[in-house]
């Protein structure tokens, strides 16, 4: 019988270790900076200062932040066929502890498509980048102006390459026939592998509703991470719900612009502390409220996710 062509190749060993441990560091080295700024000694008395109370709110959130996500990975698989729930939320978890090991949570992709039926592998992959596009477009549009008034940005051109920027964002967003064509004008119809055209074709599975109600989840998620930052920040220093809002804003996009390290680790606390330092949150603040949303978001999904690793994580030719 005829093999369909690998979903997922698996690069050369050396290559990929060598990639890894070179984002690692990249991570490393910017804690390491971020220590320089802010002192052990600062770090560890905002911890013991830390109002419980507020941690025990964003802790609590986390299950609506994955209640959520897991709600819109359920609505967008209704697109195939026959998927048991099991199979639902193992990829979803399953999909985060990849991605937890990979920059820009890259590895999320093919996680998500490893419990599911190899003949919709492609459109899992469309899928799952079709979920992060979404949040990512939601994080350029908040990111980009909460940068603008951090840094009182009054530049006639900025603003106007601000905002056309925004309505292209948007329109990508609304219009997923437009993203397609932007893709097969990129020639992505030549590829030899069924799989990647089977990942664009996805876009022309969703309606206007199911786009509307996609990102409608999508905003709700930012949301509570939002919220869950919040209540972080003012565990350690009084923050008011504007200015935790623009820090929050303006991190979430960096680390998007800037995938360099494993699980965004260094980025996300850098941007943060960075941004925070504008308005006068204090770096220790900032610091512990990131390494907490590091471990609350990241670190406890990912460890649920190591229930649903498949016995073989190898991913050979199937059959038609």
């Amino acid at each position: 019988m005829e093999t369909e062509p690998q979903i997922i190749e698996e690069p050369e060993r050396g290559t990929w270790r060598i990639s890894y441990w070179v984002r690692l560091l990249v991570g490393l080295i910017l804690l390491v900076l971020i220590l320089n700024v802010v002192s052990v000694r600062d770090l560890v008395g905002a911890f013991r200062k830390a109002g419980l109370l507020y941690l025990l709110g964003a802790l609590c959130l986390v299950v609506a932040n994955i209640g959520v996500q897991i709600l819109k990975w359920s609505y967008m698989l209704r697109f195939l066929k026959s998927v048991s729930r099991k199979e639902m939320l193992a990829s979803f978890f399953f999909g985060i502890t990849l991605g937890s090991f990979t920059p820009g949570q890259l590895g999320e992709y093919g996680g998500r498509a490893i419990h599911l039926p190899p003949r919709d592998w492609g459109t899992v992959l469309g899928l799952a980048a079709i979920d992060k596009l979404q949040m990512a477009g939601i994080m350029a549009l908040a990111g980009i102006f909460s940068i603008f008034i951090l840094y009182h940005v009054d530049s006639t051109l900025l603003l106007a390459l601000g905002v056309a920027t925004s309505f292209l964002i948007l329109l990508l967003l609304l219009r997923f026939s437009l993203m397609h064509s932007f893709l097969m004008k990129l020639g992505i119809a030549k590829i030899k592998y069924a799989w990647v055209r089977q990942a664009a074709d996805s876009l022309f599975l969703f309606t206007r509703r199911d786009i509307a109600v996609t990102t409608v989840i999508t905003v709700v998620f930012y949301t509570i991470v939002y919220l869950q930052l919040h209540l972080l920040l003012n565990a350690f220093q009084s923050v008011t719900p504007i200015n935790s809002f623009l820090v929050y804003a303006a991190m979430m996009f960096s680390k998007t612009l800037l995938p360099l390290s494993i699980a965004d680790l260094g980025i996300r606390e850098f941007s943060l502390v960075y941004f925070a330092s504008q308005i006068g949150i204090s770096s220790a603040a900032a610091l512990a409220s990131a390494i907490l949303l590091f471990f609350i978001n990241i670190v406890l999904p990912a460890l649920i996710g190591l229930f649903f690793v498949p016995e073989s994580m190898s991913i050979s030719s199937t059959k038609r």
